[in-house]
């Protein structure tokens, strides 16, 4: 019996782990894909990165913040032995120690129970050393280790492994008229908010804006718990104000971020839901008005607080002052779903379809987890068991393959 073939369409990080995984499980794919996206990384400065393809912007934090969707924690939890593998000094993939900091107490959301090391800010000494805006009455929250990937060169090496691992790309236009030409017996679809045009989509699709900063600045400053630091930060509403979508009129507080990476420290941020007319680029997505203080960075306007609080909250973390240096702006767009992450099967054209898209803004981090789901589903479909190897001399395939193993173990999270 020959082999199936398997095109995974969309080059993303989606698309980078899912036919990394299939090529681990012994089913051999290819990457069907308009443009590569690991090159336009390395090659693109970020600012002129094209705002839908949304994993050339990320910063990335392994956190499920922007999809509403009851499997994350599951979803996380599976793609962390994925992410340990690639740790290597020097590399793309770190743990470092991060904050989630918050001046009014937050509900826990349901992914803190996959996180490892997890501290609460309510014991005094952990909050101590936390991010803190001058004027905070008392801060909640937790901190803990998690990793990060730095975007850009994070997506190169997922391509350079996948080509190792014996993985095929093809560029090419995809369109629905095209899509019975892909030479396929199984479709694999990666394509975020594509997926909605080439296969339809019966959960309405949603997009939100993220405005950003990049400071050129050391990739690891020293800081008092040693090694580089990240953190999420929710002030007050009125420090910063951002639009409520349940309340006419309404307001509620956002929050800032800040993440080291090699090309800089990226500054954010914001999640808008805003109205994308069909066949733009990205560059005319129609958002409201921001309200509260704005200010106007490299031609484009941000809230206030993304640059001034986050220098603030840098500064006493880490003894860095950012002030004076050379700043950047960009945005990008993040395609969710209202029934969150679509991961499951269906047909099109007669051939049988994996669907693994609508991540949102936590592609990076649900990407293995979505990944091993998406193969458990397409040995299924094709009646093929998973046999996880790496090829000969590939030792980080190896400890991939060996982590990959873990990972099918917990059972898929389709649905």
């Amino acid at each position: 019996m020959s082999a199936p073939r398997i095109a995974v369409l969309g080059g993303g990080v989606i698309g980078l782990t899912t036919a990394l995984t299939l090529e681990l499980s012994g089913l051999s794919s290819r990457i069907v894909a308009r443009e590569r996206l690991d090159r336009l990384a390395s090659r693109l400065a970020p600012a002129a990165r094209p705002p839908r393809l949304a994993s050339l912007h990320a910063a990335a934090s392994v956190l499920p913040h922007s999809v509403d969707d009851p499997r994350t924690a599951a979803l996380t939890a599976a793609s962390l032995p994925l992410l340990a593998a690639l740790c290597r000094p020097g590399g793309p993939v770190r743990r470092q120690l991060h904050y989630e900091v918050f001046e009014t107490p937050p509900a826990a959301p349901p992914y803190l129970a996959a996180l490892p090391d997890l501290e609460s800010l309510d014991d005094p000494a952990v909050a101590a050393a936390a991010p803190r805006r001058r004027g905070a009455a008392a801060l909640h929250g937790w901190r803990f280790r998690t990793f990060f990937c730095d975007g850009p060169r994070y997506l190169v090496l997922l391509a350079e492994l996948y080509r190792r691992a014996g993985g095929r790309f093809e560029e090419r236009a995809l369109e629905r008229a095209a899509l019975p030409r892909v030479g396929a017996d199984l479709l694999v679809d990666c394509l975020g908010a594509g997926s909605v045009e080439l296969f339809g989509d019966p959960s309405p699709p949603r997009w939100l804006l993220g405005r950003w900063l990049r400071v050129t600045a050391p990739e690891a400053p020293a800081t008092r718990q040693g090694g580089p630091v990240s953190y999420n930060y929710t002030p007050t509403p009125a420090v910063y104000p951002v639009g409520d979508p349940g309340s006419a009129g309404g307001t509620r507080a956002g929050d800032v971020y800040a993440y080291p990476r090699a090309d800089g420290w990226i500054l954010g941020g914001t999640r808008e839901p805003v109205e994308l007319p069909p066949g733009v680029a990205g560059r005319e997505a129609i958002a409201p008005p921001l309200p509260g203080p704005t200010r106007r960075v490299d031609g484009l306007e941000l809230p206030a607080a993304v640059l001034d609080l986050n220098m603030e909250l840098v500064r006493g973390l880490t003894g860095l002052d950012l002030t004076g240096r050379a700043v950047e702006a960009g945005r990008g767009l993040r395609f969710t779903r209202a029934a969150g992450v679509r991961l499951g099967t269906g047909e099109s054209g007669g051939r049988p379809v994996v669907h693994n898209t609508g991540h949102g803004g936590a592609g990076f981090t649900l990407s293995w987890g979505s990944a091993a789901t998406a193969a458990v589903l397409a040995a299924d479909l094709l009646g093929r068991p998973l046999r996880p190897h790496a090829p000969a001399g590939e030792e980080t395939l190896a400890a991939l393959a060996t982590a990959l193993q873990e990972a099918l173990a917990a059972g898929p999270a389709a649905g």
